[in-house]
């Protein structure tokens, strides 16, 4: 049984390196760390798809989702931070 690298399950599953690994961390996605490979976590597919199946992926799609969207918005200027002429350094 092949299994794959924490990078590799990470651009399966679509989802960023921290939140893969609280899943995993969490129990949450089944996955293995072995001694001879410095502790690496590992995945396989099988486990992987298991997961995709889930509705504890569909929630994870989502919440990282909002997160991105959050961290956007968080940098944008408001309207407010604009002043009343929207910003604009011209006096026309």
């Amino acid at each position: 049984m092949p299994y794959l690298t924490m990078k590799a399950a990470c651009a399966y599953l679509t989802l960023s390196r921290p939140t893969v690994l609280d899943l995993a961390r969490e129990g949450k996605l089944r996955s293995f760390k072995f001694q001879g490979d410095r502790g690496r976590w590992k995945f396989t597919q099988a486990d992987l798809d298991a997961f995709m199946s889930s509705l504890a992926y569909v929630q994870t799609v989502k919440e990282e989702a909002v997160q991105q969207a959050e961290a956007i918005v968080h940098v944008m200027p408001s309207n407010q931070d604009r002043g009343k002429d929207g910003g604009r350094d011209d006096d026309t």
